[in-house]
């Protein structure tokens, strides 16, 4: 089962043992260079943000994030690596995505986590407002993760997986090959100099 991570922003976190709120998912942290989920940034009641590690999570609901107890929110300075990852700049949602050959692939959507908190794909939207052709990009395919773009492999389909086209054994992928296909009358090849069957 996967969790849609960027979803889970506002919603409130809630205590358990005592049903109280503690506040309101600021933002998802993810580690970068490791590509995992870390935890939740909290905007705790009163004022301050705390951090909520992914083991101290009880569950995602549709409406709220439960907690055992307030104790399993800790200051983010005690946090270091949640801590650099929240002042290196670095946000995935609305990074722009583009390959390692400058194509430029759209704007990151969405983030769906593994129940282990590894990343399960990232969701890349083109066109205005999200409302435009959906790419899943795997995380295997994600060479870099930075402050201003997200940098994926040049070979990224539809679905994150390598193209499913391969060179044909024998055949030398630096030369092109012609192929003649029937026009519409069948049993008739077109000729490749005149282009008439």
């Amino acid at each position: 089962m996967t969790t849609e991570a960027t979803a889970l922003i506002s919603r409130p976190v809630i205590d358990t043992s005592h049903g109280r709120q503690l506040g309101r998912v600021k933002d998802a942290v993810f580690d970068p260079e490791q590509q995992v989920f870390l935890g939740l940034l909290v905007e705790a009641r009163p004022g301050g943000d705390m951090f909520l590690q992914r083991e101290r999570i009880r569950a995602f609901g549709g409406d709220a994030v439960t907690v055992e107890s307030e104790s399993s929110l800790t200051p983010l300075v005690a946090e270091p690596r949640a801590r650099a990852v929240v002042e290196s700049g670095v946000h995935l949602r609305g990074s722009p995505v583009v390959t390692e050959e400058g194509e430029k692939l759209g704007s990151l959507d969405h983030i769906a986590l593994n129940d282990d908190g590894s990343i399960a794909c990232y969701s890349v939207s083109s066109g205005f407002l999200s409302l435009g052709d959906r790419i899943d990009i795997l995380p295997s395919r994600v060479k870099t993760i930075g402050v201003d773009a997200i940098v994926v492999a040049p070979d990224v389909d539809v679905d994150g997986r390598e193209p499913s086209w391969s060179t044909p054994p024998g055949t030398d992928p630096n030369k092109e090959t012609i192929v003649s296909e029937p026009d519409s009358q069948p049993g008739n090849l077109i000729d490749e100099e005149t282009g008439r069957g």
